[in-house]
């Protein structure tokens, strides 16, 4: 990244971040502790209103809008017919205690693709944004953890947060499942409009909602892993012929074996960290389709 990109991505950063600098992104991944930002205003971000709109003109794809309920999606038999979402149901649904999501903002909503691209900027890793709505007393999800690293932006009502340390030092997609915590909350927190809440990957944590309704971004951070490394090994075998073959029965399995271990171990040998994150991006930044992941 040139400094004349990241000079933009930080302009662009600046007031959605405030009073975080865009410049301590990258010691904020690096040491993925928890970390509170009290700040003042909506960041110029829309609230329930501004969505609304948003679902009701389509500008946000119905098949990015969820509706839970005590942990549970709500089907969309309730709130949809099939032309478009019954937005004045959607009104009663979430005023009696459901919860509004809305995946991958960043590809329909130009507030929060300029949040995205500029952390991705910043970071060079994969970022998409969300947004969860709630009116009743819990939050959208009981106590869980994410694999990704969140940046939270309340922009309306106030949300209460427990954190609770992590129970495996390391989590992963298609890795180990952590451990249930035990005993007190790290940290307990009132989030009001304008405060920013950074929740590193694996930390534990839950929402309740206050009397009023409730708006927050998530901002979440994707990096490269060992995961990214055993895809792109995966596909690079696949799509030579010569392994796609039945092993061992030519010349049985210790020769075949043999070849396979130097095989792999050319591929590891081409294998580059900076050419996947790339790719990676470049796939993240389609205007639609398949997550990087």
């Amino acid at each position: 990244m040139t400094p004349r990109h990241l000079s933009d991505a930080a302009e662009a950063l600046g007031p959605l971040l405030a009073p975080l600098d865009p410049h301590e992104l990258p010691a904020l991944m690096r040491n993925r502790v928890p970390k509170l930002v009290r700040g003042a205003g909506s960041r110029d971000l829309p609230g329930w209103a501004g969505l609304r709109e948003a679902l009701a003109d389509g500008t946000i794809p119905r098949r990015y809008f969820r509706l839970m309920r005590d942990n549970a999606k709500v089907s969309e038999m309730f709130f949809s017919s099939p032309e478009a979402l019954r937005m004045e149901r959607i009104d009663q649904l979430l005023g009696g205690g459901c919860s509004v999501l809305l995946d991958r903002l960043d590809r329909s909503m130009d507030p929060l693709r300029l949040l995205t691209d500029g952390i991705r900027a910043w970071l060079g890793e994969y970022v998409t944004a969300i947004a969860v709505v709630t009116t009743g007393a819990r939050g959208a999800f009981d106590l869980h953890y994410d694999e990704e690293d969140i940046l939270v932006l309340q922009v309306e009502g106030t949300k209460s947060w427990q954190l609770f340390a992590p129970t495996l030092r390391n989590v992963l997609k298609q890795g180990p499942a952590a451990p249930m915590p035990q005993g007190a909350p790290l940290l307990e927190v009132d989030l009001h409009a304008g405060d920013m809440l950074f929740v590193p990957a694996g930390y534990w944590h839950q929402c309740t909602n206050r009397a009023e309704r409730s708006v927050h971004y998530s901002a979440m951070i994707m990096p490269l892993s060992v995961n990214h490394v055993v895809k792109a090994l995966h596909e690079r075998l696949l799509a030579d012929e010569e392994w796609r073959r039945p092993l061992g029965r030519s010349g049985g399995d210790s020769a075949d074996e043999a070849a396979l271990k130097a095989h792999l171990g050319d591929l590891v040998e081409s294998l580059s960290l900076a050419e996947l994150r790339r790719a990676r991006l470049v796939r993240g930044r389609a205007p639609d389709g398949g997550s990087a992941d």
